[in-house]
C-alpha cells in the first residue's frame, strides 16, 4: 500500500514537556499536514510508482522484470533506457506493457545500458520513475581481467605491480586500479570470462552497489573469480562486520565464494597455507616479506573460514607457533576455499598472493588459470621441433 512520511524540522517547545498537550497544539498547521498526507496518497494511488524493477543480463538479451500492481487506473508500464545513468533516458516500447517482463535486444554486446520504468493510466499520463537498474548483452570475448583495489584516488605502487607482471608472466590479461576514481562494472564483467581480483592492503574500496549487480551477472553468466587479499569478510560484507560471522545465504560473499561462517585472531601468525585438496601445492610466505619487521615471512589478522557443503577447502593455515599459542591460534583453520556454482568457478584466498613466494603464487595462478577455469595454456617449454598456436578460445576445438 503507499505511505507517506513527515518529519518536523523546527520542533514545538512543548515537545515531550508537561507542557505537550492538545491546547498547545497548532491546529491550522496539523490541518494543513492532514491535507497534504491525504493529498499525496490521493496522488500516488491514482497513478503508483512501479517497485522492485530488475534486470538480468544474457548473451541474448536484457531481461526486466518488475513488481506488477492491482490498482485499477494502471494500463501498463512504459520502458526507459539510456547508455549514460544519470540522462538521456528514452522510451522504447510502442504501447504501455501490461505484464511485468519485458525483453530488450540492444545492439552492441558488453556495452551497459540503463533502464527505468514508469506506470501509464488510460490517458497516458505517467507516474515518476521507479529504481535504476542495469545491464549488458554477456560476450565473454577476452580472458583473464585483472582488478587490484586500492584506497581513495590510489594507484598500484610500482613493486607490487612489477610482482603480479611477473606471476601473470606469459599470461595475456587487462589490468585495472580499482579505486575511488574507476569501478568496474557490468561492461567489464561482460567481456572477461575470469578475474583476478587482490587487495594487497588493509586500505581497499569496496565494491559499490554497481560492481555488486554486475558481479551478480558475471557468475550468473558463468563468470569465474579468484580473490586474494585481506579481510575478504571486511571487503566483501561490511567494513565494521565482527568476527565470529555467520554468513547468509543471500549474500553475494556466500554467492562467490560458498562461505558459511568467518572468523580472525588478530594475533595469529601465517607463515604459509597447507594444500589439502588434489592438485594444489602448498605456498609459503615470502622470508623477505612480512607485516611486522619482528616476524619476517609471516602475516597477522588473516579471516579463516567454514565451508559450505557445496564448497571444499583447498587450503588451511600454517603456523611456526603451537596452536595453544595466541600466535598459532588459527593453525590449521581453512583460509582457501574452491566453490563451484551452478554456473561458475569461485576460489578465494584470505591473504595476497603479493606476500607468496614468487614461484609459488606463480604455480598456484597458472593452476588455477588452467585447470580450474579452463584458461588456454600454451605449448609446454620443453616439446621439441616447430610449433605454432592457434587462438581458439572462446571456440571449442
Amino acid at each position: 500500500f503507499p505511505c507517506t512520511y513527515y518529519e518536523e524540522i523546527v520542533f514545538s517547545p512543548h515537545w515531550h514537556q508537561p507542557s505537550d498537550t492538545l491546547g498547545n497544539c497548532n491546529i491550522p498547521y496539523l490541518e494543513q499536514v492532514t491535507g497534504g498526507v491525504l493529498a499525496t496518497l490521493a496522488v500516488q494511488q491514482a497513478l503508483p510508482h512501479p517497485t522492485n524493477l530488475v534486470a538480468r543480463s544474457s548473451p541474448e538479451q536484457i531481461t526486466l522484470s518488475w513488481k506488477l500492481t492491482s490498482n485499477a487506473f494502471v494500463r501498463g508500464v512504459n520502458i526507459y533506457r539510456s547508455e549514460a545513468p544519470d540522462s538521456g533516458y528514452e522510451k522504447i516500447n510502442q504501447a504501455p506493457v501490461g505484464d511485468s517482463l519485458f525483453h530488450d535486444m540492444p545492439a552492441l554486446m558488453n556495452h551497459p545500458y540503463y533502464y527505468m520504468i514508469t506506470t501509464v493510466n488510460d490517458s497516458l499520463k505517467e507516474s515518476g520513475y521507479s529504481n535504476r537498474v542495469s545491464g549488458a548483452r554477456f560476450g565473454f570475448c577476452d580472458t583473464l581481467l585483472v582488478l587490484a583495489n586500492t584506497k581513495g584516488d590510489k594507484t598500484t605502487p610500482d613493486s607490487v605491480r612489477a610482482f603480479y607482471q611477473a606471476v601473470l608472466d606469459s599470461i595475456p590479461y587487462r589490468w585495472l586500479d580499482v579505486n575511488m576514481q574507476f569501478h568496474p562494472g557490468i561492461a567489464e564483467f561482460s567481456r572477461y570470462r575470469s578475474v583476478l581480483w587482490m587487495s594487497n592492503t588493509f586500505e581497499f574500496e569496496p565494491p559499490t552497489t554497481e560492481m555488486a549487480d554486475g558481479l551478480n551477472a558475471f557468475i550468473d553468466n558463468g563468470g569465474n573469480l579468484f580473490f586474494s587479499g585481506f579481510a575478504p569478510v571486511r571487503f566483501w560484507i561490511d567494513a565494521s562486520a565482527q568476527v565470529p560471522l555467520a554468513v547468509p545465504g543471500q549474500l553475494l560473499f556466500h554467492r562467490l565464494f560458498g562461505v558459511d561462517s568467518a572468523d580472525r585472531k588478530v594475533q595469529s601468525m601465517l607463515c604459509g597455507a597447507r594444500a589439502v585438496a588434489p592438485g594444489y601445492n602448498t605456498v609459503r610466505v615470502d622470508s623477505l616479506k612480512w607485516m611486522d619487521p619482528g616476524f619476517p615471512g609471516q602475516l597477522y589478522n588473516i579471516d579463516v573460514f567454514a565451508a559450505s557443503p557445496t564448497a571444499s577447502v583447498i587450503y588451511r593455515f600454517d603456523s611456526r607457533f603451537d596452536s595453544t599459542t595466541s600466535f598459532g591460534k588459527m593453525k590449521h583453520r581453512p583460509v582457501g576455499i574452491e566453490y563451484h556454482g551452478a554456473a561458475h568457478t569461485g576460489i578465494l584466498l584470505s591473504f595476497p598472493l603479493y606476500y607468496l613466494d614468487t614461484a609459488d603464487a606463480k604455480n598456484l595462478l597458472a593452476y588455477i588459470l588452467r585447470e580450474k577455469f579452463g584458461y588456454p595454456s600454451s605449448t609446454h617449454e620443453g616439446a621439441s621441433g616447430s610449433r605454432s598456436s592457434l587462438n581458439l578460445y572462446p571456440n571449442p576445438s
